[in-house]
């Protein structure tokens, strides 16, 4: 999750897109790591069964996600809105460009 959250505040389709493809890596090593804790005796046959299968399901949304992102290639920025951020500048700090 936290690939695709650093990689939509990237504010480009092309970044998001690779940062969504560590996500989906992400989600294969945690099948991976799955296989080693049931080999170890870890985790049931059951656990393992249920958490697969949820990072199949997550694997497939990151899939759609990239594919829709990819029939619209437009390359689009993502801004947030303007928002006032309060700043305490001290008096004898100097703003201006040197």
């Amino acid at each position: 999750m936290s690939n695709i959250a650093e990689g939509f505040g990237t504010g480009t389709d092309a970044d998001f897109v690779r940062f969504l493809g560590y996500a989906r890596r992400s989600a294969s090593e945690t099948q991976s790591q799955l296989y080693a804790a049931l080999d170890q005796a870890y985790i049931s046959l059951e656990i393992f069964d249920e958490i697969y299968a949820k990072t199949n399901i997550t694997e497939r949304q990151i899939n759609v996600l990239i594919g829709y992102l990819a029939r619209f290639k437009k390359e689009r920025v993502v801004k947030e809105e303007n928002a006032p951020y309060p700043l305490d500048i001290p008096d004898d700090v100097d703003l201006s460009d040197s």
